[in-house]
């Protein structure tokens, strides 16, 4: 799909999706991680690689079916430059993100890479030339002081027993994932498939290679292997949805909407994982929904 008007409206409607099954697919790989260790009776974990090698066959496998059944004008030397910067960032954003939901508690991870839209925002000022109103500057920073109550708040807890080096990894996963954000800004010409193709590919290569120098964790019975196979579906989802929305609007305009995140992170995970929500991330989640939903949408409204 050739995009050359903005719309920002739809583009907050495919972010909140895009988040939603981020957050739909991170729980079903902990699913799986409970299930296994239930059914074997052992403790079990994946490694991040599992997970990425999966989704990345999946999303790599649709992508080439799309383009052959509907084939795309060759891309320009400028476009192939940032598709490959979207698809190798992106890439490692994830494996520091799958690192982190694996090592540190879930609503900690998120927060890392929720802070995205901080590193967006810069991007966009210096390499995009994007306004950011007044507007969209407290959406960014208040909705951010959010997503950190929400997480510190849920994993006040068990700070305690989280390594230092599994929490620097997670850090990373905030400014790789703005960098591959904003290289899909870069591409409003360029469809879908294609621009998820590169993501698709460098994962599955970098999944692969992982896995074959470390020894690989997948699950042995059939209960973990089939929350595994489900976490997929809302994988390759969130990145159809997430391309889409920052192909529709200014990046400035739609990241603040990545702060839903945590969320619908702390919502699933007291809804399926049992893990409890105190009062300071309540008061984070409602800054949340005020701040990283409500006033961007206002604003993006107003201005229609």
């Amino acid at each position: 799909m050739d995009i050359k008007a903005d719309r920002p409206l739809r583009a907050f409607l495919y972010m909140l999706l895009a988040q939603f099954c981020f957050s739909s697919n991170i729980l079903l790989i902990r699913m799986s991680e409970r299930g296994e260790a239930q059914a074997s009776g052992e403790a079990f974990k994946l490694t991040p690689w599992e997970p990425m090698l999966l989704r990345s066959l999946a999303l790599s496998l649709l992508c080439l079916a799309l383009l052959r059944k509907y084939p795309a004008r060759k891309l320009e030397p400028r476009e192939n430059f940032w598709i490959w910067a979207r698809g190798t960032a992106g890439v490692m954003s994830l494996s520091a993100y799958y690192y982190g939901v694996l090592h540190i508690p879930l609503g900690m991870a998120s927060l890392f890479s929720n802070s995205s839209p901080l590193y967006v925002t810069v991007l966009a000022l210096l390499m995009g030339h994007e306004a950011v109103t007044r507007t969209r500057g407290v959406a960014l920073l208040v909705g951010f002081a959010g997503v950190a109550l929400v997480g510190l708040g849920i994993n006040v807890g068990s700070a305690q027993n989280i390594a230092f080096q599994d929490v620097l990894i997670a850090m990373l996963s905030g400014p790789l994932s703005a960098a591959a954000y904003f290289s899909i800004r870069m591409l409003k010409r360029v469809r879908n498939e294609q621009i998820m193709l590169s993501l698709g590919l460098a994962g599955t290569l970098l999944s692969a290679l992982m896995l074959l120098i470390l020894d690989t964790h997948f699950p042995k019975t059939s209960q973990g292997w089939a929350w595994l196979i489900a976490s997929i579906v809302p994988a390759v989802a969130a990145q159809q949805c997430l391309t889409m929305a920052f192909r529709l609007a200014p990046a400035t305009q739609v990241a603040p909407l990545q702060y839903s995140a945590p969320l619908f992170s702390g919502v699933l995970a007291y809804v399926f994982l049992q893990e409890t929500i105190p009062p300071v991330s309540l008061f984070g989640m409602t800054l949340v929904i005020i701040f990283g939903l409500a006033l961007p949408y206002w604003e993006a409204h107003r201005l229609r």
